[in-house]
């Protein structure tokens, strides 16, 4: 039985009194949602008022919602600041408050609480961000081995937080919200058909003087494979084996000592990791050439033995053609497995075509992405593509993002911000502006058009005004897509933008790539399983590809 995460985080404020601030960006993220399952909670909220020294943070969950359990203390609680200059940052905790500890003071039972008296040196500057860690598996050093349990039945639960002085006046008040949800169970039917087998190769004829060939197929599923050279043969009856990719759908043998001017048959039978077999044999046939053509020293992409100028001893090489669409009278770089083969000129409409040639058999990923005509960067578009030997393949209706410039990545608080770039003439930017919280309600979302121009010809230059009584204190993350008729470019970016102070992107989320609230060895193997990708989880300062960028950063982050 696997439980469902399910995690809800509400920015609800609800002032306790007239004369309190509302706390801002609040949630509490849990690691459990099931009835009665044991749990780790994240708190975390800006202060719109600052704490002084000695002042406290409550943390009051309504009746039922925490059941703390005894012996639960300042071990099982870390508490982290981060500024408009800095990531989170460690402020120790012990059972008294002193010059440098935060006391933790904790109410057990199921209908428990907890407050935390900040020490007498260090206060919380207004516009900071908190975070609370409540389990045993605390971040920023705690050593605690107690975990809160949620809530026996289903429903949702609020979650009070305040701030006061020294002497309980409330300064700031807001509310989270947490929700149980059943477990939801995963069953799986047996296994009941053997592997799919296709694209066998080779086929038709193979040039003459290829004694070594290579037979392939690829199988729709995890599977060994084998073959003989009659037909009827069972599976466990078969002496030839196919070699396995690495992920153990494509399949590969070369055999030797094959003569010109003859047929050939292969006969594959194939088993799958619960031991399903085929019962009907797939057949791969080709001919071998009576005598060499011009092919052998041309440039047909049909050569035969030996140093072939346009394949290998067993393979034809393919090419592949990548067109679309980006901003006029830029560039488009083309990349082959994050390596750059060419680049390429955008017209006057946007329009680019490039054409990558002499590839082997085999799985290639493109990244594509456009510099403008003032010198800004596009994000990079990619695909992946399986060639088969001797093809021709196309990749089209590529939509490459907007490229996106600030006048400033600092702003004012009170002053608009103007953002522009270029894409491709007369179609709709869509903008998004995401503040360092994450919380998708707090996002502000623009568009505007970009130029048309005149005879088929324009800069595709778009701009958009951020206004001032939008933009709050801290760090916005800047990001636009354009859409052609259904096809929708991904995401640009990001941008960082600082309102009252320089940007600080919130990089610890972006480490944490299974948002389990932990950056640890299960983010790093996600990390390296889209090594030299542009996976946009994986690619954490999001420059375009997963590489040692990302791992310095998520090391950074690392809580274990």
């Amino acid at each position: 039985m696997r439980l469902l995460k399910l995690v809800v985080c509400l920015a609800l404020m609800v002032p306790t009194v007239a004369s309190a601030d509302p706390l801002t960006f609040v949630s509490d993220l849990i690691s459990q949602s099931a009835p009665s399952a044991t749990t780790t909670h994240r708190i975390r909220f800006t202060v719109d008022s600052a704490v002084p020294p000695s002042g406290r943070i409550y943390v009051e969950p309504e009746l039922g919602a925490y059941d703390i359990p005894v012996g639960f203390d300042y071990l099982d609680v870390d508490v982290a600041v981060a500024t408009s200059t800095s990531f989170y940052g460690d402020r120790p905790t012990a059972a008294v408050a002193d010059a440098t500890n935060d006391a933790v003071v904790v109410t057990p039972g199921v209908n428990g609480s907890l407050y935390i008296v900040l020490n007498s040196t260090e206060g919380i500057a207004a516009g900071d961000r908190v975070e609370i860690r409540l389990g045993s598996n605390a971040t920023y050093g705690g050593a605690g081995d107690s975990l809160v349990s949620n809530p026996a039945t289903l429903g949702s639960y609020r979650i009070r937080l305040r701030t006061t002085d020294s002497i309980g006046a409330t300064i700031d008040s807001g509310t989270a919200m947490i929700v149980m949800v059943a477990s939801v169970g995963v069953h799986a039917l047996p296994e009941t058909l053997p592997p799919a087998r296709f694209n066998g190769l080779p086929s038709g004829t193979v040039a003459a003087g290829n004694p070594e060939i290579e037979i392939s197929l690829n199988t729709d599923e995890i599977a060994t494979c084998r073959y003989a050279t009659s037909t009827g043969v069972s599976y466990a009856s078969m002496t030839g084996a196919f070699s396995a990719s690495s992920n153990g759908q494509f399949h590969h043998e070369v055999i030797y000592d094959h003569e010109d001017d003859t047929a050939y048959s292969y006969y594959v039978r194939c088993a799958d990791y619960y031991g399903i077999f085929n019962t009907d044999d797939y057949e791969i046939t080709f001919t071998i050439d009576a005598e060499q053509t011009a092919g052998a020293g041309g440039s047909d992409g049909s050569g035969g033995s030996g140093s072939v100028p346009n394949g290998s001893q067993v393979l034809f090489q393919s090419s592949v053609a990548l067109s679309g669409l980006g901003p006029p009278g830029g560039r488009v770089f083309v990349l082959k497995d994050s390596v750059q083969v060419q680049s390429v000129q955008t017209s006057g409409t946007g329009s680019f075509t490039a054409n990558v040639g002499g590839l082997e058999r085999g799985t290639y990923t493109f990244g594509l992405y456009a510099v403008d005509r003032d010198g800004n960067r596009s994000a990079t578009h990619s695909a992946t593509l399986t060639l088969g030997q001797g093809t021709t393949n196309s990749i089209a209706n590529i939509i490459l993002p907007p490229t996106v410039a600030l006048e400033s990545d600092t702003a004012p608080i009170g002053e608009p911000v103007r953002v522009f770039g270029h894409t491709i003439p007369g179609r709709e930017v869509e903008l998004i502006a995401i503040p360092d919280s994450g919380i998708l309600g707090g996002s502000l979302q623009y568009s505007a058009s970009s130029s048309q121009g005149v005879q088929g010809v324009s800069d595709g230059f778009w701009e958009i005004e951020l206004p001032a009584s939008r933009l709050s204190r801290g760090t916005y993350d800047i990001r636009a897509h354009v859409s052609v008729g259904v096809v929708e470019s991904r995401q640009s970016g990001p941008l960082y933008l600082g309102v009252g102070g320089a940007p600080n992107p919130n990089l610890f989320n972006r480490s944490d790539l299974n948002r389990d609230g932990k950056v640890n060895l299960v983010d790093f193997s996600i990390l390296l399983s889209q090594w030299n990708t542009d996976d946009e989880i994986a690619d954490i300062n999001e420059d375009g590809v997963v590489n040692l960028s990302d791992v310095s950063i998520m090391l950074f982050n690392w809580t274990g």
